[in-house]
């Protein structure tokens, strides 16, 4: 938890190369320690679980030192940990409703897989190698989606509309392209990405189609990311709330569980059909 809140305080700072340093720090020593603790000492998923620790003490001693050396704002003073009430109000009303939004992702994958259930595991198992790989995109397009957050937020703070306008151009067209590229490299290659995951010719196959029909609408999804940072930054809580609730919630759960209905509908009306 610490790691990640200072990791998102210091890129809003505009510290993004220690952010950047202190993921890849984690990562790094996790991908080191974990084969020297799983095999060499033969400790199992508990040497796993000791490297995965070891990674994160190291991750948060690293932001410490950051933020102690080079912030000019943060502070780990614990004599300044006060958080005034006003401030608490803009924390709980961006962050309950991310909050609500990932809940909501949640729900949304137990659904899916109930819904998709009657039609056999290798449909489930199609669908969460396709989650995994739309996952993979999804997180390369959020971190270039989060990228401009410090500068909107300078610009918008500062009241320097012109740039402003011109960050927020820039963004939907740099967003746009590369969530075009991707689009265009997971569809292509959707058949070879189901292949190292599992070689089974029907999940490959069904797994082809899920996937790109997950990534057909990625340049609407980077919008979604894009306009969302801007409702936050701006104050907007309601109208950023309804974005990260509507795509993978309220929208996506209204639509599964109108098909889920016509589908248990059809099958009721199958059953009561006369025998000729």
């Amino acid at each position: 938890m610490v790691s990640f809140i200072y990791s998102n305080l210091l890129r809003a700072e505009g510290m993004s190369k220690e952010s950047m340093a202190g993921a890849v720090l984690g990562a790094a020593v996790n991908i080191v320690l974990d084969p020297i603790f799983i095999s060499v000492l033969g400790w199992g998923t508990g040497g796993a679980a000791i490297a995965t620790v070891i990674g994160y003490v190291c991750v948060d001693s690293f932001f410490l030192i950051a933020v102690a050396k080079r912030s000019k704002i943060l502070s780990v003073n614990p004599r300044e940990l006060r958080v005034p009430v006003k401030h608490l109000r803009q924390i709980l009303g961006i962050g309950v409703p991310a909050a609500l939004a990932n809940l909501m992702q949640s729900v949304s994958v137990v659904l899916m897989n109930q819904f998709l259930l009657p039609f056999g595991n290798d449909k489930i198992a199609a669908m969460g190698i396709v989650l995994k790989v739309n996952k993979i995109a999804l997180l390369l397009l959020t971190g270039f989606a989060f990228g401009g957050q410090p500068l909107f937020g300078y610009y918008y703070g500062s009241g320097d509309k012109k740039r402003l306008s011109e960050l927020f151009r820039f963004c939907v067209r740099f967003i746009s392209i590369i969530a075009a590229v991707l689009t265009v490299a997971v569809f292509l290659s959707a058949p070879f990405l189901m292949q190292r995951f599992m070689n089974d010719e029907s999940i490959i196959r069904d797994g082809t189609v899920m996937l790109r029909w997950q990534v057909i609408t990625m340049v609407f999804v980077g919008m979604i990311l894009l306009l969302t940072i801007v409702f936050q930054f701006m104050g907007k809580v309601t109208a950023s709330f309804l974005l990260s609730i509507s795509r993978q919630g309220l929208v996506f759960l209204a639509v599964l569980t109108r098909h889920t209905m016509r589908a248990d509908i059809w099958e009721w009306l199958c059953r009561r059909r006369p025998q000729i």
